[in-house]
């Protein structure tokens, strides 16, 4: 994934959390909150109480591949800022379940938007 889709920088994955939507799973957290960009960005985070720098790293990895099959072809009539936290059972999840997981959450975000328009 290019730079231009991620996010990075603390205070705007603190910004995501404290005033975004969140979507809930048992294996991760959705944070997401509309942006004025062109592009929809996406941020991962694993906590370090979950596991030591190398299994976090694994599992951003893990997450960066699930999100690169979809994530750029994702049609929003509005662009987000998204922030995806990996929880404890993601852990030992097996990754087409990851997989499927992800995607309904990204999935539900769209679902939401048309029910309030409607």
């Amino acid at each position: 994934m290019k730079k231009e889709y991620i996010v990075k920088k603390n205070y705007e994955f603190q910004d995501i959390i404290k005033t975004g939507n969140i979507i809930k799973s048992k294996t991760h957290f959705l944070y997401y909150k509309e942006n004025n960009i062109d592009k929809n960005r996406v941020g991962i985070s694993v906590g370090k109480k979950l596991c030591n720098a190398v299994y976090r790293n694994l599992y951003k990895r893990q997450t960066r591949a699930i999100l690169n099959s979809f994530f750029l072809t994702l049609d929003y009539q509005k662009t987000y800022d998204f922030v995806l936290i990996i929880r404890a059972n993601f852990l030992n999840t097996a990754f087409l379940e990851k997989q499927t997981s992800v995607k309904n959450s990204f999935n539900k975000i769209n679902n939401n938007n048309n029910k309030q328009k409607g």
